[in-house]
């Protein structure tokens, strides 16, 4: 069996949309789906065919992405460059207790024997990935951050919202800059290698999940072949008791074509219920090639824990390889034996490496207190998220403010000249600063540049203005009226960002006001 390591970046929000959340709203999953990685390489092998034949039709294809002969396995956050892996439900905190307190194992014979603990101050742990070392203590993996953004359905036709079609829904993605390690298992040394010229191809860029039009779903890949490789340390295999848990969602079936979460009745062995932690969930779907969602079914979830009677020392390792049940050249179906944390004989330990702790109703604490700033610089990511947070709710009142002030004089120019200023200044928040604006101004062609000449904007040139807020000769006062705190100050990045945003403000305004001048259709022009 041949590995290939795969690490992606988001470069956009990326929407690879769950089952989950209100009816208009989208929520990405805080994974990367094999199936996703699937779909990309799809679309990489089609264009390098050059063909829009059936894929079905030809063997290489059916071998690389329709058979489990190829399996994409899901993409998790990461810690030290370690793949993470979703944490056995089997685990619980001690409710509004913190994490130096310990943790305690469900599943083990020694939790459910101890009478040393109350269990019914106990609740399930809500922190999903996480890994274990080599002497089996666990790691947590820090929550993949999210972006909450929203939109305005707009009229497909006249490509704005209307009063019949202006619904408002949200999208909350992984947020740009998150990090991912996931793997592609193949049998053939032919099909590594044709992954491998597919990955090449993309130029290590792939767009995945939806909404890539509106801005979503660019990423970077980097890959290489791994030899050796093992989706988690084995550890050695019980001749009583097992325990198998799920590191992705499965789908199986019983043998009425059905449906069903018995894995152990599917695995031929004895289920212990009182140790076993499961969960159900939905799987869904889209097929980009007919523009469907694809049926949704139930699965159990990634992270349930059966622990079973028998002897497993026949099959585990096919299992450990291939996978258990449908899909598994999606990812689905992986399991580890024996995964877990070693306990003490109260089936408690202690977790390591906390980075941060997710967002939760037990975690929020009322204060009457302000918090205070230290002078002293700290490296504290809540800290510095605080700070930040204060410094933009400044700097989006400052720009109102200012945006209020600057109006073009919008007969001069036209509606794409516009669109395509606030295009360019949205397309380099957070990535190239004023350097894309610059790139703009110093490259139009003489009918645009003639247009952002005559363009004046409070009594100065368009172009002018643009030029002289992208190499920053008269930039933006973004300290004026701001009344920061002592400590606190704008970093160059926010400066260039709130540029960007002045320059979309002040450019979608005099849109606005271009397209109310127009005379309505029918009516009589003066």
């Amino acid at each position: 069996m041949i590995s290939l390591k795969y690490t992606i970046t988001t470069e956009q929000p990326l929407l690879i949309t769950s089952l989950q959340g209100d009816p208009n709203s989208s929520v990405s999953f805080d994974y990367i789906p094999g199936s996703a990685i699937r779909g990309a390489l799809i679309g990489l092998y089609q264009q390098k065919k050059q063909s829009t034949a059936d894929l079905l039709d030809d063997p290489t294809a059916k071998r690389l992405f329709f058979s489990p002969q190829t399996r994409f396995l899901n993409g998790y956050c990461a810690i030290d460059e370690a793949r993470c892996l979703p944490l056995p439900k089997s685990l619980r905190s001690k409710k509004r207790a913190e994490l130096s307190q310990g943790l305690w194992d469900s599943s083990t014979k020694q939790y459910l024997d101890s009478d040393l603990h109350d269990k019914s101050e106990h609740r399930s742990f809500k922190w999903r990935f996480g890994c274990l070392d080599s002497a089996q203590a666990l790691h947590l993996a820090d929550s993949v951050k999210t972006v909450l953004n929203i939109h305005t359905a707009r009229d497909r036709q006249k490509g704005r919202a209307t009063s019949g079609s202006g619904a408002v829904f949200r999208y909350e993605a992984i947020a740009p800059g998150q990090g991912f390690i996931g793997y592609i298992l193949c049998e053939l040394d032919t099909d590594a290698a044709e992954i491998q010229s597919l990955l090449k191809q993309s130029q290590s860029f792939l767009w995945l999940g939806g909404s890539r039009s509106a801005g979503y779903g660019k990423v970077r890949i980097e890959f290489e072949a791994v030899s050796d490789w093992a989706e988690y340390t084995p550890t050695k295999i019980d001749s009583s008791l097992n325990t198998i848990t799920l590191l992705s969602d499965m789908l199986i079936r019983d043998q009425q074509g059905q449906y069903t979460t018995d894995l152990a009745g599917k695995l031929g062995l004895k289920p212990v219920p009182e140790y076993s932690n499961i969960a159900s969930t939905i799987i869904g779907g889209f097929n980009r090639k007919w523009g469907l969602p694809l049926p949704q079914v139930p699965a159990i979830a990634m992270g349930s824990v059966f622990v079973v009677k028998g002897d497993l020392s026949q099959h585990y390792q096919t299992w450990l390889e291939q996978g258990i049940g449908e899909r598994r050249n999606e990812g689905f179906g992986r399991i580890a034996i024996n995964w877990r944390p070693q306990t003490d004989n109260q089936g408690k330990f202690t977790p390591l490496v906390i980075k941060s702790k997710p967002k939760s109703a037990d975690s929020a604490q009322p204060t009457t207190q302000p918090a205070s700033i230290p002078s002293e610089p700290i490296d504290n990511p809540q800290l510095n998220l605080i700070k930040e947070r204060i410094i933009r709710q400044r700097l989006d009142q400052r720009l109102v403010t200012l945006a209020q002030t600057y109006s073009i004089d919008a007969g001069t120019i036209t509606s794409t000249q516009l669109a395509r200023l606030w295009l360019t200044a949205r397309n380099n928040i957070g990535k190239r600063g004023l350097t894309g604006l610059n790139d703009l101004v110093g490259s139009l062609p003489t009918n645009a540049q003639n247009q952002f000449e005559r363009a004046r904007i409070n009594q100065q040139s368009l172009l002018d203005w643009l030029k002289d807020l992208a190499n920053k000769t008269k930039p933006i006062d973004w300290d004026e009226h701001l009344n920061l705190p002592k400590p606190l100050e704008i970093p160059s990045e926010l400066r260039d960002e709130y540029t960007l945003r002045l320059v979309m403000s002040v450019a979608k305004q005099a849109r606005k006001q271009l397209n109310a001048n127009k005379p309505a259709d029918g009516a009589p022009q003066q």
